[in-house]
């Protein structure tokens, strides 16, 4: 197969899972109602009397939960079933979008639906292509050690694997650096959105 066909074929399928994610988890998940009502109480807090507090847990929760994908993603790279554990994580990153959604619709059945998409969709949005974009290169780089296994020796050459190993480090590195992005966007969207609605 071309090597550019391929590469879309990848994304693509990487794209779907994801979208299988986000329907199984928007209609068989979603967080526990007194979850939500603390991460509301929490967010709402910030909003309208500016803690710092509040601003600093949704910051380094968005930062973790957005942080660990992408890293679980970088690691499956390193492993000769890249392939299964990228789409795994792909999956998984797309139910807890899904999760979420949800969320925000049971606890607001009239505007559920707007309301997750002011909250969630430009960081959802980074954070989704950033996971999907390095799941995509994980997969890619995993394949060299089932060559190197099966005896390719253009992937055993060392000289060659370090440079594909620099290249997705690199690439991990840029992508990392959404976090950060996302977790800002987050501590301030929506604690205002909840101000509006509540």
């Amino acid at each position: 197969m071309d090597k550019k066909w391929d590469k879309h074929i990848v994304y693509a399928l990487l794209t779907a899972v994801y979208a299988a994610g986000l329907l199984a988890g928007s209609t068989v998940s979603h967080m526990p109602p007194e979850m939500w009502s603390m991460l509301k109480d929490r967010a709402y807090g910030f909003a309208v009397t500016g803690s710092a507090d509040g601003w600093a847990t949704i910051l380094l929760r968005s930062m973790l939960f957005n942080a660990l994908p992408i890293t679980a993603a970088f690691l499956m790279g390193f492993t000769a079933f890249g392939g299964f554990g990228a789409a795994v994580v792909t999956f998984v990153k797309g139910y807890g979008a899904g999760g979420a959604v949800a969320t925000l619709y049971a606890a607001y059945p009239g505007g559920g639906l707007a309301l997750a998409a002011l909250c969630m969709l430009p960081q959802a949005l980074i954070s989704s292509l950033a996971v999907i974009t390095l799941s995509d290169k994980a997969i890619r780089f995993s394949r060299s050690f089932r060559s190197i296994a099966a005896g390719d020796a253009v992937y055993a050459d060392t000289e060659r694997a370090a440079g594909r190993k620099r290249r997705f480090i690199t690439r991990f590195m840029r992508v990392l650096l959404t976090v950060p992005v996302v977790a800002v966007l987050d501590a301030f969207l929506t604690p205002v959105i909840l101000k509006m609605v509540t």
